[in-house]
């Protein structure tokens, strides 16, 4: 594409953006929370034919977990404009009865299973138990709950529920890189890995029968792997180990006797059948490089959301000859995907010789401006993935390179790898970017003088580290909701989080100087170069303090910041017009800088 054939940004912004899916038991209808009116709703599409599509809800608010039950009844969760205290509706498939069902106030619930009669409901729940989590049973028809399990020590999820309803599976998280899984039968706990003389980290849990269940860990393991425990005689084995992916979410399915695992390695995911019959792992090639969500259907039949640079979030089945149709469409309209840019790959090692792989998003020469965004990822123990982000598009149609690099924290590069960042979240990270953008120099990638600072949530928080640390070398800085200052961050995290502070990133009394070093508003006297702040007003991960703050000190020393507030958002852009607003104001605010 070139200079005189720019686009516009509402063209890269345009794709539908599709929270979560589910399908009817005869796997003729699609419900799909898209925001196609600019805000998120529940529509129901016909699979034959994708303009048969229209609207069940006008709730207008993202929904992140669904499922329909009874065949004419969706259950779903949705929070309030971003304040992620997710409540459980439900509403009939032809749109015609919402129903509110947990709708406690200041609770948040995580639906985990529906019974096989479709009668009872199996979530976690901060409900009178906000620090750490409990796990209930919901009756649909008398309205009683009952608690099954009170969390203690640290945050506690529902996993799986066994056939026979009488053994639940659950996890307990002190930080990302330690947890512990449990079984819950007559009243006691057993842990899965039995006497563990080291941490470990798991992520998905199913039963087979009620006896047995199918787990992934990375216990001993610098990658998850599958295992297997025996509840009658209480034996732990591994089962499947994939080199250097980590096997994070299991779905099983009767009818085909098989566990489908989907594995991420790097920027990448997989997906993989283990058929238990006769122990054979099958790699099922995917139509795009990640995948956001996958369903396994009681006839055997696999439903993907997935998407890839170039290709919007996409809704796929896999045909019973292993190929994979096309059931919603979603482009980039009027841009040719050919002419849509794919990363390089790239790895490098970082100051103290750790390899470290990033993306690298070159611009078309014909738009180049000669100009490099380094772009941190959130998180920040999640991963760059070669996803679709329209945003990047846009940026790279407008002239500018990206740079996404892995640091250390990052998973699915192995155990080790992920550790790093925990109690040093300002410091490796830090250095490892520093060591890429030395790189690109180096390189001709990019050119001193002509980079730019951009990211989110964590990766806003890195940026502007970066950017009063080495105010030196950068341009100009773009942050969305990131922390500013380390100890306010882990004053006001939200209470189920809270236990993981210590180990994650500090403690404020023992870490005072870590923490100082460690926190953007240590250095707000160096900032002189433009820099532009978004916030969401509801955010409770990244509270709106955060942001404020940071302004007010600079304020006060006469320096000059754009500051833009989004009253009806949270951690993130779930408002077409909100987010047309930010990237069309991060954009022009880049074009300004370098002009």
């Amino acid at each position: 594409m070139t200079q005189t054939q720019k686009v516009g940004l509402d063209t890269f912004l345009s794709p539908l953006s599709i929270s979560s899916f589910s399908i009817n038991h005869d796997e003729d209808e699609l419900f799909l929370s898209i925001n196609k009116t600019g805000h998120y709703n529940i529509w129901k599409m016909d699979v034959h034919n994708q303009n048969e599509i229209r609207p069940l809800t006008s709730h207008n608010q993202m929904v992140s977990e669904m499922t329909v039950v009874d065949g004419n009844t969706i259950l779903f969760t949705s929070d309030k404009d971003g304040n992620e205290l997710s409540h459980l509706y439900s509403i009939s498939t032809d749109g015609s009865q919402w129903k509110e069902i947990l709708t406690d106030n200041d609770s948040m619930y995580f639906l985990t299973k529906v019974s096989e009669d479709c009668k009872r409901l199996y979530y976690s729940s901060t409900k009178d138990n906000p620090l750490y989590l409990s796990i209930f049973s919901y009756d649909i028809t008398t309205g009683e709950e009952t608690l099954l399990h009170k969390g203690t020590g640290a945050e506690t999820r529902l996993l799986d529920v066994s056939p026979n309803e009488d053994t639940i599976g659950y996890f307990v998280r002190k930080n990302h890189s330690n947890m512990k899984i449990y079984i819950k039968k007559d009243g006691k706990d057993l842990e899965l890995i039995p006497a563990p003389i080291e941490e470990y980290r798991v992520s998905s849990l199913v039963f087979i029968t009620d006896q047995t269940v199918y787990f992934t860990t990375n216990y001993q393991e610098e990658f998850t792997y599958l295992a297997k425990y025996n509840i009658a005689s209480g034996m732990f084995e591994k089962v499947v180990e994939i080199e250097k992916e980590d096997i994070e979410f299991l779905q099983f399915n009767a009818t085909t006797n098989a566990i489908y695992l989907q594995t991420k390695t790097g920027p990448i995911d997989k997906l993989y059948i283990y058929e238990l019959d006769n122990e054979a792992l099958i790699n099922i090639p995917l139509p795009t490089d990640t995948i956001q969500q996958y369903i396994v259907t009681e006839k055997g039949n696999v439903y993907i959301c997935g998407s890839s640079p170039t290709i919007p979030s996409t809704i796929f089945k896999r045909n019973s000859v292993g190929v994979w149709d096309c059931l919603l469409d979603n482009p980039v309209l009027h841009v040719p995907e050919e002419s849509m840019i794919r990363p390089e790959r790239i790895t490098y090692k970082s100051y103290d010789g750790v390899p470290i792989e990033a993306m690298f998003y070159q611009a078309n020469p014909d738009n180049s401006n000669n100009h490099t965004i380094i772009y941190s990822h959130g998180g920040p123990q999640y991963n760059e993935q070669n996803s679709y982000f329209g945003p990047f598009q846009y940026l790279l149609h407008q002239g500018f390179n990206i740079f996404s690099p892995n640091f250390r924290g990052t998973p699915n590069y192995g155990t080790s790898f992920l550790k790093l960042i925990e109690g040093d979240w300002g410091g490796g990270p830090r250095l490892d970017i520093l060591a890429g953008i030395d790189l690109l120099v180096k390189e001709g990638k990019a050119t001193e003088g002509n980079i730019i600072l951009f990211g989110g949530s964590y990766g806003g928080y890195m940026s502007l580290l970066l950017f009063g640390r080495h105010q030196h070398l950068f341009k100009a800085c773009v942050d969305m909701f990131g922390p500013t200052s380390l100890f306010t961050l882990i004053e006001t995290a939200p209470p189920h989080r809270t236990e993981r502070m210590d180990s994650w990133i500090g403690n404020p009394i023992r870490d005072k100087e870590k923490l100082t070093e460690h926190s953007p508003i240590s250095y707000v006297e160096n900032i002189r170069k433009p820099l532009l702040i978004l916030q969401g007003a509801n955010d409770p991960r990244v509270k709106r303090s955060e942001s404020d703050q940071m302004v007010l000190a600079l304020q006060e020393k006469g320096i000059h910041v754009d500051y833009q507030v989004y009253h009806d958002e949270g951690h993130g852009f779930s408002k077409r017009e909100n987010e047309l607003h930010a990237y069309q104001h991060v954009s022009e605010f880049l074009l300004d800088v370098i002009k």
